[in-house]
């Protein structure tokens, strides 16, 4: 049996919601909606990364800002390079796509050792309870051929 692993504060308490490789799951109710960031850690956290939302919600303004303008998730694994992704539906990729590629802050992030990956989610049907990702990653190559 896998040990679970726990990230414990300074008093010694579980601090809850850390996303470690093997961390029990969380109890969810099976009528809980789940957003799309929150199922993309969870399968980053089974390929073992650790995996953390760094999208900020501005509350006065009322608008979510994505780090580097583009990224809502960063994942780091050891000896692999470090992960900015952007998580969507599939119907919303090719949008998300065209605003990375439109993104200055992206071409630095892939020339400062990051990989930029796009998830996007999508339910098959209303029989099919699972969600399943697309994953596609860009690279330079993608932000030459978009300009010409």
């Amino acid at each position: 049996m896998r040990p679970v692993l726990k990230r414990r504060n300074v008093s010694g308490r579980n601090v809850p919601g850390v996303n470690l490789p093997g961390a029990a799951k969380p109890f969810r109710p099976a009528h809980r909606k789940i957003s799309p960031s929150t199922r993309s850690i969870e399968m980053m956290v089974e390929q073992g990364w650790i995996a953390e939302n760094v999208e900020q919600w501005l509350p006065r303004t009322k608008i979510r800002r994505d780090l580097f303008g583009f990224a809502d998730l960063v994942a780091i694994k050891p000896e692999h390079k470090p992960l900015l992704i952007q998580v969507t539906t599939t119907d919303n990729m090719a949008a998300r796509r065209r605003k990375i590629l439109a993104e200055p802050r992206a071409i630095i992030a892939l020339l400062g050792g990051f990989d930029i990956v796009l998830h996007g989610w999508i339910k098959p049907s209303k029989t099919i309870f699972e969600f399943r990702a697309r994953v596609q990653y860009l690279s330079m190559e993608d932000f030459t051929n978009q300009k010409e």
